[in-house]
């Protein structure tokens, strides 16, 4: 198997296992692969594949997609991942150590192609953020921070001062950062989907539920102000928003929101989906609203 474009490894084994060295020497022979999921699990042999992956000439002009998960990485995973220069998609899913020398980084092409960064229940040094924005810059499309809590107000900041062709933003946030959003409506004018969600809760829980779940108990945020705010600066490309808070919204609010888009059809706002949850007080007349508004978009 020389051809292979997708490999997904679920790495069970550990190095002294006779398998290992038959996935080793697979790799070495592949000139086409496009896109590596790796799975870590519990084994140690991750790090001599990821060594082979990142040493293979072949490789860093060929692949575009790359996931890790719960892999523990060395010192060098930045630098590592720097030489894959059509890397377009890059997961991160519960990984540790995640971390590198910025300044070893000499070439200014390195993410250049990055259009897909996905970060999932890791801690990421925001100088490595910022380092990843920057250069991926407005090749960046969609940015999505899954059970993962981060200083909003900063990624706003740098999203709209490098990511501007953004269309598919997913964050967590805190009441306080809440009025950033307004910033990113205003510079990223490709936003086509937009969720955000509580920092307190889980995407993983909220839409995997089991028997027993409850939801923590969030903070309310009196949301009026900001909806008539962001009723005027939508972007025209919006077509799903997802809000995952305790904001308290009267029918009044949700009226003259929903007015506000109405006045942008013509324009080419053509909005699919509009979801508030977690909201206390958000009845049936508020979904009313949202579903007349929504139906007559069709």
């Amino acid at each position: 198997m020389k051809n292979a474009q997708y490999l997904r490894l679920s790495l069970r084994y550990r190095k002294n296992d006779p398998v290992c060295k038959n996935i080793v020497n697979l790799l070495q022979t592949q000139k086409y692969l496009k896109k590596v999921s790796l799975f870590s699990h519990v084994s140690d042999f991750f790090q001599d594949i990821w060594d082979t992956l990142a040493s293979s000439q072949l490789l860093h002009k060929s692949l575009t997609s790359i996931e890790f998960h719960e892999a523990t990485f060395d010192n060098s995973a930045l630098l590592q991942l720097s030489r894959f220069y059509n890397l377009k998609h890059l997961k991160l899913y519960r990984c540790r150590n995640f971390i590198g020398e910025i300044q070893e980084i000499n070439n200014k092409l390195e993410f250049q192609n990055l259009s897909q960064l996905i970060i999932c229940k890791i801690g990421v040094n925001p100088r490595i953020l910022e380092f990843l924005l920057k250069r991926s810059n407005r090749s960046l499309n969609v940015l999505e921070f899954h059970d993962q809590v981060l200083n909003f107000h900063e990624t706003v900041l740098w999203c709209t001062k490098f990511c501007q062709n953004l269309s598919r933003f997913v964050a967590s946030i805190q009441v306080n950062q809440i009025w950033d959003i307004i910033l990113l409506f205003k510079e990223c004018k490709k936003l086509d989907y937009f969720h955000i969600y509580d920092a307190k809760l889980l995407i993983e829980d909220e839409e995997e539920p089991w028997d027993e779940y409850k939801p923590p108990e969030l903070e309310s945020f009196q949301a009026n102000e900001l909806l008539k705010e962001l009723g005027s600066c939508i972007p025209m490309t919006m077509k799903t928003i997802k809000i995952w808070m305790n904001w308290l919204i009267t029918i009044e609010d949700i009226e003259e929101f929903i007015s506000k888009c109405v006045n942008f059809v013509n324009f080419g706002l053509n909005m699919k989906v509009l979801e508030f949850r977690h909201c206390k007080g958000f009845g049936n007349a508020h979904k009313e609203v949202i579903r007349n508004y929504l139906m007559n978009n069709k």
